[in-house]
C-alpha cells in the first residue's frame, strides 16, 4: 500500500489520481445525501407544523369544542413553536457549517493544483466538525414537537372518552 506524501511534499501521479477519484466520489455522495436529508427534513418539519397547526385551527373553529380543548390547544401551540424552532436552528446549523466546508474543499483543490496534500487543514476541519450534542439541537425540537402533538391528541381523546362515559 502506497503512503501519502508528507505535508508539503510533491505527490506522484497515482496518489494524485487517487485523491481526485476520492474527491469526486465524496462530492457526488455528499450531494446526494444532502439532497435526501434536506427533502426528508422539510417533509418532517412541514408535517409537524401542519399537524399541530391544523389541530389548533380545528379546535378554535369547533362549534362545540370538546372538554379540555384549551389544554390541547396549548400543547398543539407548543408543538408549532418547536417545529418553527426546529427549522430555524437547522438553518443556523447549515450556515455555520457551510463556510468551513467550502474552505476545505478549496484547500483540497489548491492541493491538487499545487500537488501537495493539505493534511494539516484536513485534520483541522475534521476536529472542528466533530459531532456534539449541539449538532442535534434541531432534532431535539422536532422530537419535542412530535411529543406535543401526541400529548395534544391524547388530551382531546381523553376528554372525549371521559365526556362519553
Amino acid at each position: 500500500m502506497r503512503k501519502l506524501p508528507e505535508q508539503g511534499a510533491q505527490m506522484d501521479l497515482v496518489v494524485r489520481q487517487a485523491l481526485t477519484i476520492v474527491r469526486d466520489t465524496l462530492v457526488t455522495a455528499e450531494s446526494r445525501l444532502f439532497s435526501e436529508l434536506s427533502a426528508t427534513f422539510r417533509w418532517l418539519m412541514a408535517t409537524l407544523f401542519t399537524g399541530n397547526g391544523g389541530a389548533v385551527v380545528a379546535l378554535m373553529g369547533a362549534d362545540r369544542p370538546p372538554p379540555g380543548a384549551d389544554y390541547a390547544q396549548a400543547w398543539f401551540s407548543c408543538g408549532m413553536l418547536c417545529s418553527i424552532l426546529m427549522g430555524a436552528l437547522s438553518c443556523f446549523s447549515v450556515m455555520r457549517h457551510l463556510m468551513p466546508m467550502v474552505q476545505i474543499r478549496l484547500k483540497i483543490e489548491e492541493g491538487l493544483i499545487g500537488e501537495s496534500v493539505p493534511e494539516a487543514e484536513l485534520q483541522n476541519y475534521i476536529d472542528k466538525t466533530k459531532t456534539t450534542w449541539k449538532t442535534w439541537a434541531p432534532s431535539y425540537f422536532g422530537v419535542a414537537s412530535l411529543a406535543f402533538l401526541t400529548i395534544g391528541i391524547a388530551t382531546v381523546a381523553g376528554s372525549i372518552i371521559r365526556a362519553a362515559v
